[in-house]
């Protein structure tokens, strides 16, 4: 029911066709055929040619598609919400032949109670599950008061609280990113406000940007007016996103747009519109939901 291309790297305008090529059809023909789907039998195919092995091989790691992670994390999400649909996304290694696709991608609807991801590479089947990981050595950042580190949704919420933790520890400088306006007979100004105030008390200079992070051009304007586009960041938190949990049949697509923006766009426009350097760390949020599937559509 969806398909995506590898690729990496995408400009902001490869991305938005992607997301109206491969995503939002997969959305929309789910809420269409909702009630077909919901039965025995049903199924969602979602198929992808990454690596194989769902961006897990590393030496392949230029082949994995941004959106692949979109389309995997949607069709968990409809497993969970269409109980007697079969979902799966399947990822094809590039060089398995076209001949062999169709044939193991109509098998996998046979396979009920299988993992939701399932990949095919080297002649072999895989299956992704979670494993506990250590840290790489080396791996620790240090910072101190002449950092710099960006956090977007950092005026409220969980942005602000690992801000507001992140002055406390170093007194970093401070860049907030956010749609609120600072406007004090407003109640989510007042909160903005405190937020900020408690982290200057900290010790951090804290500059606060107010941006549209679906819009690049807005994200353009707020960075470059703020001095931010002369410096580069050592820490950049993308803690921004936008909660509209719905049922598939509740669930306009304006709203799936919307939420959509708000984190995926938003990461693509901060990895253009920021500056880069060697050994600079970014941290994205994202939430269970893209990981093992929700009854409703995050």
């Amino acid at each position: 029911s969806g398909a995506a291309a590898a690729g990496a790297d995408l400009t902001p305008e490869d991305f938005h066709r992607s997301y109206l090529k491969a995503v939002r059809p997969l959305f929309l023909a789910a809420r269409c055929l909702r009630a077909r789907l919901d039965c025995a039998g049903g199924g969602v195919l979602t198929l992808i040619r990454a690596d194989g092995v769902h961006g897990a091989a590393a030496e392949d790691a230029a082949a994995w598609h941004p959106l692949a992670g979109a389309l995997s994390g949607l069709t968990k999400a409809l497993g969970k919400e269409l109980l007697q649909t079969t979902a799966r996304t399947v990822d094809f290694d590039p060089r398995v032949p076209l001949d062999e696709i169709a044939g193991a991608a109509l098998a996998e609807l046979g396979r009920a109670g299988e993992p939701p991801e399932i990949g095919y590479r080297d002649g072999r089947r895989w299956a992704l599950r979670l494993r506990p990981s250590p840290s790489p050595a080396g791996s620790a950042l240090s910072l101190n008061a002449s950092s710099v580190v960006v956090v977007t949704g950092g005026g409220r919420g969980l942005g602000a609280e690992c801000a507001k933790e992140l002055a406390r520890r170093c007194g970093c400088r401070l860049f907030l990113i956010g749609r609120t306006r600072l406007d004090p007979d407003a109640a989510a100004s007042s909160e903005l406000t405190k937020n900020i105030e408690a982290m200057r008390s900290s010790g951090s200079q804290v500059a606060y940007l107010r941006a549209d992070l679906a819009d690049a051009e807005s994200l353009g304007r707020a960075i470059a007016g703020s001095g931010l586009g002369a410096l580069a960041a050592d820490l950049v938190l993308h803690a921004a996103g936008i909660e509209e949990s719905r049922f598939l049949q509740d669930k306009t697509p304006e709203e799936f747009d919307e939420v959509f923006k708000a984190k995926a766009y938003g990461a693509v426009h901060l990895l253009n519109g920021l500056q880069l350097k060697p050994g600079q760390r970014w941290i994205l949020f994202s939430s269970r939901a893209g990981r093992f599937g929700n009854t409703q559509l995050a």
